[in-house]
């Protein structure tokens, strides 16, 4: 290829110039691989002419029928229906990315696509409230990839929270037969691991993948909604647990402590001993001790006088002082149940659901507005007198005579009123007669004089 200025260029039989793209990649491999591939990689826009010219340039070198084995080829990232790029400015960076979601939402949300398929991002736009500029804050799918990761986390939640009554899994007390809700859930646990195993052999299906587990997870709390905590099995519980977990884990978004659960949240980069549940066992204590005074405290102020300012208390607790240690609690019939989690996305959470309650209060408000308006609309019809309502509003200088009950007889032009639109003007009337004796019945109960209009 003939160099431009300033790049290197050596003697050739055409003349002075340097290796395309397509060879210097060739060679590279060559030199790292040897004379076969076993995987090469790269976006589906390199399948041609790129990966083409490598081939044919590898097998006539090495005189070999086959250089690479399996080409990967993954479908590209568009912003709103564009290829991402640097040349059309409609890149986002992963540190930006990072600012709006977790690293693990960012992992699901990729998960939840197939790789090799193309993949479109639609920007969430809001207005700065101090600068009054549109910025991007998020991305529409998002949406799908933050809920899949709420179930997976609510889940490992519930399912510690059942084993911590019995530490270790297993207790010598503890019945461990199996009814007809245990069979259930290990029939869906062999049918998980059967799904997991097909959908990753089906080209890496990872979306099959994750929907397999989110079965799994629906199965196991449906086991933990029919079966009371003393008669749960741990065992069958864990092993659901933990193949979720090992899954996960598979997948890169979750670690391989060897524990339940996403295992990174508390744990340094480098810790590879499970910093996750090492700080678990030492907050325990201490947390099911705060628990508990907080469930004593609840009890008795629902029967004591004061009860409304501890329950303010507890709620303030709850809602500002532990999301802001990283602790989350749910109220729940049998005592709270409390959650590690870190602070920042627990504050995200906390506002997602304070601004989904206010937009329902919104709406709630909207409601009675609508409806206090039309029944202001509905009263104040009913106010009018039937004699006197052919000859207001819509129907004012329409007709000239009326018979004694208020019903046109002529119009204003004199002619006669026909005999169909007469029974339709009488069949107003008597809805109108029907309205407003009800509405003076209404305000004589209410001992108010009426204003005739």
């Amino acid at each position: 290829k003939k160099p431009n200025p300033g790049e290197p260029a050596w003697e050739s039989p055409w003349g002075m110039g340097r290796p395309g793209w397509h060879i210097e990649c060739s060679a590279m491999c060559s030199d790292v691989l040897g004379e076969t591939v076993d995987i090469n990689g790269g976006g589906i826009d390199l399948n041609f002419p790129h990966h083409e010219n490598q081939l044919a340039q590898s097998e006539a070198f090495y005189d070999c029928e086959q250089w690479v084995n399996t080409f990967v080829h993954t479908g590209h990232l568009h912003i709103d229906g564009l290829k991402m790029s640097k040349s059309l400015k409609n890149f986002i960076t992963i540190g930006a990315a990072l600012k709006m979601y977790s690293a693990r939402q960012i992992r699901f949300l990729f998960l939840l696509h197939q790789w090799c398929d193309p993949m479109d991002l639609t920007p969430v736009a809001a207005r700065d409230k101090e600068t009054g500029d549109e910025r991007v804050v998020g991305f529409a799918q998002m949406e799908q990839a933050v809920a899949i990761e709420k179930v997976f986390v609510e889940f490992f939640h519930q399912v510690k929270g059942v084993m911590r009554l019995t530490p270790g899994g297993y207790s010598v007390d503890q019945e461990h037969t199996w009814g007809e809700h245990e069979r259930a859930l290990s029939s869906a646990i062999d049918v998980a691991r059967a799904g997991v195993h097909a959908a990753l052999l089906d080209n890496i299906n990872t979306p099959a993948t994750v929907k397999t587990l989110k079965e799994l997870v629906s199965a196991t709390n449906v086991y933990l909604s029919k079966t009371s905590a003393a008669d749960v099995r741990p065992l069958l519980v864990d092993s659901a647990a933990r193949f979720v977990t090992t899954t996960l884990a598979c997948l890169g978004v979750a670690e391989h402590s060897g524990g339940i659960g996403f295992g990174e949240i508390g744990a340094d980069a480098d810790d590879k001993t499970g910093g996750r549940a090492s700080a678990e066992e030492a907050m325990a204590p201490a947390l099911d001790a705060l628990v508990k005074f907080r469930d004593e405290i609840r009890a008795l102020a629902k029967t004591g006088a004061d009860k409304t300012a501890i329950m303010r208390a507890c709620d303030a607790l709850r809602d500002e002082g532990l999301p802001a240690i990283g602790v989350k609690l749910d109220d729940r019939d049998g005592g709270a149940l409390w959650k590690l989690s870190s602070p920042e996305e627990l504050c995200k959470e906390l506002a997602r659901e304070a601004e989904a309650k206010a937009k329902k209060e919104e709406e709630t408000r909207k409601k009675k507005e609508e409806a206090a308006r039309k029944a202001a609309e509905k009263e104040a019809a009913a106010r009018v007198d039937p004699r006197e309502m052919f000859k207001l509003g819509e129907y004012a200088g329409v007709y000239a005579e009326y018979d004694e009950e208020g019903i046109p007889t002529k119009t204003k032009d004199g002619e006669e009123v026909a005999k169909a639109q007469r029974k339709k003007l009488a069949k107003l009337h008597g809805a109108q007669k029907t309205a407003h004796e009800k509405y003076l019945a209404k305000q004589a109960a209410d001992g108010v004089a009426d204003v005739k209009l």
